[in-house]
């Protein structure tokens, strides 16, 4: 059986780069001079993804983020 998806229900692309940025180099400062975008951007679009998913992705820590269980194997899927 296929599932299809309304368009208004998958992330935007914007969100998705943020999210692999971050991911990809554990901040979002460094995500956010990669995408050249501001850090508030970013901070934004992983709010959005982790509300739209219903899961926290990162554990905030002052020098930077920490993965999730659940955020490694989304990362993974989406950096591939």
């Amino acid at each position: 059986m296929v599932v299809q998806r309304r368009a208004s229900e998958v992330p935007s692309t914007k969100i998705l780069a943020a999210f692999e940025a971050t991911g990809r180099l554990g901040s979002a400062v460094r995500a956010s001079q990669e995408l050249n975008v501001s850090h508030t951007t970013i901070s934004k679009h992983i709010n959005a993804l982790e509300s739209r998913l219903q899961i926290k992705l990162f554990e905030r820590h002052g020098s930077g983020l920490r993965h999730t269980k659940s955020c490694q194997l989304i990362h993974q899927s989406v950096s591939e």
